[in-house]
């Protein structure tokens, strides 16, 4: 009786889903084109149930802060300037750039061999991509077996939890690794220092007796994980740098880069003369100095 007791407890835990929730996902349909996502998550309804599917199964494998596309989107509009009006493709751009997430589930999802037979097939393309360095951290091509289904959400249901179980239990096994090393390595992130066409001095000169360049080095490598970071270029009114941040900061919460490095920014260079501003420009991080 004591082993049938020890069986059921061993079964319970190895089948229970395993607790992911320090990775934060947006599942979506595949970035190749702007125009493709919002023809997608806007009109057509069977593929937004079935990105839905996909979004439910993440949950369910233990990945609790996960959401789709559209509900990003809802979240966004009902903060927004209503003022405000974008273009299609830019509305698009800042669902995405906003997303409160690490990791995009870039999700592609087709019907295979929809002639006159009522059986068909459906493939699911998943990618998971880093949101701040577009790092893929795993992926995988799912595939049904060919059957005659009611609809694409329960062809997507169904591939995800029986045809290719293994093949997404895989997938998430990958994505663990991927993202368990940047735990351990920290994320790769791109910043730019640059004098303001303003100001006076150029990064090379001297204040206070020390070079403003030497300064931003001194900064950059307080902050680098693990004192990890390269110069990769300069100028004499710009310093381009590639360093190492953490993903989760020394009091366990999740950072983004930008606000990891941005942190004691102000005051640091204030109290070297300059006011600092942050321009986003793409998965390029800028910074300009302008003199006070």
């Amino acid at each position: 009786m004591r082993s049938i007791i020890l069986i059921f407890i061993f079964f319970a835990a190895t089948t229970q889903a395993q607790d992911r929730s320090q990775l934060s996902l947006m599942v979506m349909p595949d970035t190749s084109g702007v125009a493709s996502i919002l023809s997608k998550v806007e009109t057509d309804n069977a593929y937004k149930s079935a990105i839905t599917e996909v979004n439910n199964a993440l949950i369910n494998s233990g990945y609790k802060n996960t959401l789709d596309f559209k509900t990003n989107e809802e979240r966004i509009a009902r903060n927004r300037d209503p003022t405000k009006e974008e273009s299609k493709s830019d509305w698009i751009r800042l669902c995405i750039e906003a997303a409160p997430v690490d990791v995009f589930i870039e999700t592609s999802i087709h019907w295979l061999g929809t002639g006159d037979s009522p059986d068909r097939q459906v493939q699911l393309s998943l990618k998971a991509v880093d949101k701040y360095t577009s790092a893929v951290y795993a992926d995988a091509v799912l595939s049904s077996q060919r059957r005659e289904f009611p609809s694409l959400e329960k062809a997507v249901s169904n591939t995800l939890k029986i045809d290719a179980q293994e093949a997404f239990e895989q997938f998430l096994k990958q994505l663990d690794y991927s993202y368990n090393k940047v735990l351990k390595e920290g994320r790769q992130a791109n910043m730019q220092f640059e004098i303001d066409k303003a100001s006076k001095v150029l990064i090379t000169d001297r204040v206070n007796n020390r070079r403003i360049s030497d300064r931003i080095e001194e900064y950059v490598e307080k902050k680098a994980f693990k004192g990890q970071y390269k110069i990769i270029g300069e100028g004499p009114a710009y310093m381009d740098i590639v360093v190492q941040v953490p993903v989760i900061d020394d009091k366990g919460n999740a950072v983004t880069p930008s606000r990891f490095l941005g942190r004691g920014m102000d005051d640091y260079f204030y109290e070297m003369g300059f006011n600092i501003k942050y321009v986003s420009s793409g998965r390029l991080m800028k910074f300009v100095l302008k003199e006070k």
